[in-house]
């Protein structure tokens, strides 16, 4: 299977909509030949020929800017400046190609002989490589030397990764937001947006000395795919029971210890703890099942 670079679905999209072009001007050359022949449905074939014809056209045009943006980005990846740049913002834009989102990717930049500077990168990421992107992690690039501004991420250079934790939930609370962001999930509860820098240890800390016990019935358990650290990423939804509250609805990301995987299950009551000033910021106490 040939490796995946920033310019794989440039290409896939620029042979679809050519492919799908030809098929649409085939089929309105079929409209117009019966059109031309049967002069009973003339003038109603006719116009659906050209108007297909006129669809055909829209799409060869779409499918070749498509080419020639991926021809650009290996015009880039081959002779381009090599450097390295560090993801400082996430946004997702709404737009899936075959269920791979596409993600607007800020950076900053380092390449030899100038400062670093900052750049934008908009690009469909198979799900496989969404764990790449969080705040913090480095990827490798290639930068074009007649205009910086274009950048393109070599995903498949050896020194595209996150960089290591130091520890078991070393990881932001901010890198852990950015890659659910990047895949359309719900994200984590935390007390305050201040507390975005702290690493997921020092969150799970601060819960277990502040938090409210209480229990929650597992609703929902979608296994994300992905992994932080040595916890796999749950999306998971359940009732909330603390104390003489009335019962609520949560949903958001859990960072599983894998021996815990197999208790994430529908209808399992699990121990939980609650941020006293924000009901929707909880951990579910999984060294206690």
């Amino acid at each position: 299977m040939p490796a995946f670079t920033g310019s794989t679905f440039g290409k896939y999209i620029r042979n679809w909509l050519i492919g799908t072009a030809v098929f649409e001007l085939l089929l309105a050359a079929m409209f117009l030949v019966i059109g031309a022949l049967v002069p009973v449905v003339r003038v109603a074939f006719v116009a659906t020929g050209a108007f297909l014809v006129l669809v055909g056209i829209g799409l060869i045009w779409f499918g070749v800017r498509s080419g020639a943006k991926a021809a650009e980005v290996d015009r880039i990846e081959a002779t381009g400046i090599p450097g390295q740049a560090t993801v400082v913002g996430l946004t997702q834009t709404g737009l899936f190609v075959n269920e791979n989102p596409q993600v607007g990717i800020d950076l900053t930049v380092s390449v030899p002989g100038r400062a670093p500077f900052p750049a934008h990168v908009q690009q469909i990421v198979p799900l496989i490589l969404l764990g790449r992107l969080v705040n913090g992690a480095i990827l490798p690039v290639k930068v074009d030397s007649a205009d910086p501004s274009k950048v393109v991420i070599e995903w498949g250079g050896p020194s595209a990764a996150v960089p290591a934790p130091t520890g078991a939930g070393s990881e932001t609370v901010d890198q852990v937001q950015a890659m659910a962001a990047a895949a359309g999930l719900p994200g984590i509860g935390h007390p305050a947006e201040s507390m975005g820098g702290v690493s997921i240890a020092q969150l799970r800390q601060y819960l277990r000395e502040n938090g409210l016990s209480g229990t929650g019935t597992l609703d929902m358990v979608q296994d994300t795919g992905q992994t932080i650290g040595e916890d796999r990423v749950l999306n998971i939804a359940m009732t909330v029971h603390v104390g003489g509250k009335p019962a609520y609805k949560s949903e958001s990301l859990s960072l599983v210890p894998q021996a815990a995987v197999p208790k994430a299950v529908l209808g399992a009551s699990v121990p939980v703890k609650v941020a006293p000033d924000n009901d929707q910021a909880l951990m579910i106490e999984w060294d206690r099942l």
